[in-house]
C-alpha cells in the first residue's frame, strides 16, 4: 500500500530535478523508517529485507517486468 507520505516525496523528489536513483533511495529510506514500527521481530525483518533491494536490482526487475508485458 503507497502511503500519501511516499506519494508527496516522490513528486517532490520528481520536481526537484533528482534522478530517478535519488528517488528511488528516498522512498527506500521512508519504508525503512516505516519498517521500525513494526512490533513482530520477525515481520520487521522482512519488511527491512525488502526495502534494502540495491537500486541495480530494482532497475533490472523494473525493465525485466516492462519487457515482459
Amino acid at each position: 500500500m503507497v502511503r500519501p507520505v511516499a506519494i508527496a516525496a516522490l513528486i517532490v523528489a520528481a520536481a526537484a530535478g533528482c534522478s530517478a536513483r535519488v528517488a528511488y533511495d528516498s522512498a527506500q529510506n521512508w519504508q525503512r523508517l516505516e519498517c521500525q514500527k513494526i512490533q513482530d521481530l520477525s515481520a520487521r525483518n522482512k519488511c527491512l529485507a525488502d526495502a534494502s533491494t540495491p537500486y541495480e536490482d530494482y532497475k533490472r526487475q523494473s525493465e525485466s517486468a516492462r519487457t515482459a508485458k
